[in-house]
């Protein structure tokens, strides 16, 4: 039976890599998309014109991407928390 430092020690690491990468790539969107959406470069108005709502499109899936990563800490926080008193309730 696992004890109480091999689930602590699985928290940190399930709050810590995945969530990293996936907030690095959907902040790097959101960024990208923002950027392109206020430039003012001349060559590429027509082109981001016709490409607008993508781009838009693009910003909303990297903030749902966001609220689910923060749900899936959330989460993951919560079971870890209620199987580490769980137990120290057996104790």
């Amino acid at each position: 039976m696992p004890e109480l430092k091999d689930f602590i020690s699985e928290k940190n690491f399930v709050t810590d890599r995945i969530s990293t990468q996936v907030r690095i790539i959907a902040i790097g969107l959101l960024a990208t998309t923002w950027s392109l959406l206020i430039g003012q470069v001349n060559i590429f108005i027509n082109t981001l014109q016709c490409f607008r709502v993508h781009f838009i499109l693009i910003s909303i899936i990297a903030i749902i991407v966001l609220l689910f990563d923060f749900l899936q800490y959330e989460c993951s926080y919560l079971n870890i928390n209620k199987k580490i008193k769980l137990m120290n309730d057996k104790d």
